[in-house]
């Protein structure tokens, strides 16, 4: 703890900037000419025509809906976590069949507000809730 106090009474006592500084940095910036010879243009062309096979291979679909938040989970003593977790559980499910045996990584960030999420390990009562809604949709 001694650590972070000496930092940060040096940077008190030695600020590098200050609130009278300009914070406009645009006439700094400068653009980035790459120089590249055609190996390099070559490379880059093969990578995007790779990428363009893998990604158009996707299907993506999502529903947005607005009509449940954290404002209608909190009285009903949910945390809105542990619905988000389930959503992930029930999809997982329906995409594999099963439900997550591990930790599993899942991105949500090409989505507006989206981000990088896991998907916790199942328990019997998560599997179970899967199962009966499952049934339900």
């Amino acid at each position: 703890m001694s650590y972070f106090n000496a930092i940060y009474a040096d940077s008190n006592d030695n600020p590098v900037t200050s609130s009278h500084d300009d914070a406009n940095a645009a006439p700094q910036v400068k653009k980035l000419e790459f120089s590249l010879n055609a190996t390099n243009k070559a490379d880059i062309d093969a990578a995007k025509a790779k990428h363009d096979e893998a990604t158009s291979k996707l299907c993506l679909d999502f529903l947005e809906y607005e009509g449940l938040g954290k404002n209608d989970l909190k009285p009903l003593k949910l945390s809105p976590d542990s619905v988000m977790q389930l959503s992930f559980q029930m999809a997982y499910k329906k995409a594999y069949g099963s439900t997550p045996a591990t930790y599993e990584s899942s991105s949500t960030s090409a989505f507006k507000h989206g981000r990088t999420e896991t998907v916790r390990p199942a328990t019997l009562a998560t599997n179970a809730a899967c199962e009966l809604l499952a049934k339900l949709l």
